[in-house]
């Protein structure tokens, strides 16, 4: 059994929705989200959207939780992740979603024992990289795999059992590959493995300049080493 997971789509429907279809293409059986679905990118409603349609299993992020006013955040930052436009545009409906979507998972799927988080399992704004020098605190987790995104960079590790898996981010990764990424779990293998998909990063960085965001949002889409 494969199950797919994403992470980090921030608003980015574009992107989101070139990697579900990647994923129908995988024949993923479910498909799992790290969180941080909004904010940053203008397609608010049709990222949540294809989320709901698709029936992806979701958690909350820092970002989601900023939104729904649970998590605190400074009027600075809330201004620069475009919270504002965020908030004003989002509907009712989708905005109750987002209210309603747990912070942690911790459920068996596929016969496998997952434990899904945004940041880490201590913490939604914490960022495990992949040079972390404390994985072997993922060894008191009880749980096969155990899911993260917040970086926006891909990373597997294994510990002791445990197989730690960041699938990187569907909306604006970070790595200088400028290609959203996902992730690909084999369930009977308990492995996991990184892909990448093109899409039409053109349409949304006019879009990004027609609302009038910053042009860093904009640079981070296209950048590569």
């Amino acid at each position: 059994m494969r199950i797919g997971v994403i992470s980090d789509v921030h608003s980015n429907s574009v992107a989101l929705a070139a990697v579900l279809a990647a994923l129908e293409k995988h024949k993923v059986e479910a498909i799992l989200c790290a969180g941080d679905i909004i904010s940053y990118y203008p397609f608010v409603n049709e990222a949540i959207d294809l989320l709901r349609e698709r029936d992806v299993i979701c958690i909350a992020g820092n970002h989601d939780r900023y939104l729904w006013g649970n998590l605190a955040i400074s009027n600075e930052k809330w201004r620069a992740y475009n919270l504002d436009y965020a908030t004003r545009i989002i509907r009712d409906d989708n905005r109750l979603w987002l209210a309603n979507l747990p912070f942690q998972w911790c459920k068996e799927l596929a016969g496998l024992r997952w434990h899904i988080c945004h940041g880490s399992p201590w913490g939604v704004e914490e960022y495990i990289y992949p040079d972390d020098k404390a994985f072997d605190r993922f060894a008191s987790i009880k749980a096969d795999i155990v899911v993260m995104g917040h970086t926006h960079i891909p990373l597997i590790r294994r510990v002791g059992d445990i197989l730690v898996l960041n699938p990187g981010s569907c909306g604006q990764p970070r790595d200088y590959n400028p290609m959203p990424s996902y992730a690909v779990v084999d369930a009977t293998t308990v492995s996991a493995v990184i892909k990448r998909v093109s899409y039409d990063v053109d349409a949304v960085c006019r879009r990004v300049a027609l609302e009038g965001f910053e042009q860093k949002f904009i640079d981070i889409l296209r950048r590569t080493r």
